[in-house]
């Protein structure tokens, strides 16, 4: 999933100077959730960190234990005072469904979406129960 988002936006990234940097900790990193549902999720936090953030845009995966956490990061202004407004259709500063609509995806796939750092700097984690074995 983390190659296949890399070839479907390092082209409009880099068309607005954007990088965009991945890391997956520990490889391969085994998920329970859909790929369609992933992938979308994965879109919709990458299109918000270019529509709205600023700078590079990193996608890390890691380990923490009884998770995977996939971090999307920009090195934008963040989300401001009410940082789970931007979960509500139609407030704070995005003009569509985008992350209300990923985080009503999550939870169906028994993973959860939660803004971990609501900026400067934000970082937008889903976390995903890992594959059983």
């Amino acid at each position: 999933a983390i190659r296949d988002l890399q070839a479907r936006w390092h082209g409009p990234l880099a068309s607005d100077g954007r990088p965009l940097r991945t890391a997956v900790e520990p490889a391969p990193a085994l998920a329970a959730m859909s790929l369609a549902v992933l992938t979308e999720n994965i879109d919709v936090l990458i299109e918000n960190a270019h529509s709205h953030g600023a700078g590079a845009i990193s996608v890390t995966v890691r380990d923490t234990a009884d998770t995977f956490a996939v971090e999307v990061h920009d090195q934008g202004p963040g989300f401001g005072p009410n940082p789970d407004e931007a979960f509500q259709r139609g407030t704070g500063h995005g003009h569509g469904i985008g992350l209300a609509l990923a985080r009503s995806l999550a939870p169906s796939q028994g993973a959860r979406l939660q803004i971990t750092n609501p900026g400067p700097g934000p970082t937008v984690s889903l976390l995903i129960a890992p594959a059983p074995e």
